[in-house]
């Protein structure tokens, strides 16, 4: 004879309840904490920017020191959506750049969309 035990219909496999509630529950807690992290809660909640004259200056000391033989001053300074417009006369011409507010990027030209 076989030594297998063959299930009939009258038989069922037993999952105990806490299994299934322990799963559900530790997959809602891994969704739950996904979208949080997702939807910037858990980011800093202080601004990170800079004010307009640190950003400024920022710039102005990276022009000096990358072009140590050029004259750079500064000239105005304005805020223009999430950017800062810094203007420096390089040599007798205004050049207008853009930092990021804040404070990390310099951009040297933007491009309209519209």
């Amino acid at each position: 004879m076989d030594s297998e035990k063959k299930h009939t219909s009258n038989e069922s496999i037993k999952i105990p309840v806490k299994w299934i509630v322990s799963i559900v529950v530790i997959l809602v807690v891994l969704i739950l904490v996904f979208i949080l992290m997702n939807s910037g809660i858990f980011s800093k909640t202080t601004s990170s920017d800079v004010s307009e004259k640190e950003a400024a200056d920022k710039v102005l000391n990276f022009v000096v020191t990358q072009a140590p033989d050029s004259n750079v001053t500064f000239v105005s300074s304005s805020k223009e959506g999430s950017l800062y417009k810094i203007t420096l006369n390089i040599d007798g011409q205004e050049v207008p750049v853009y930092a990021t507010s804040d404070g990390k990027y310099l951009v040297v030209d933007m491009i309209p969309l519209n």
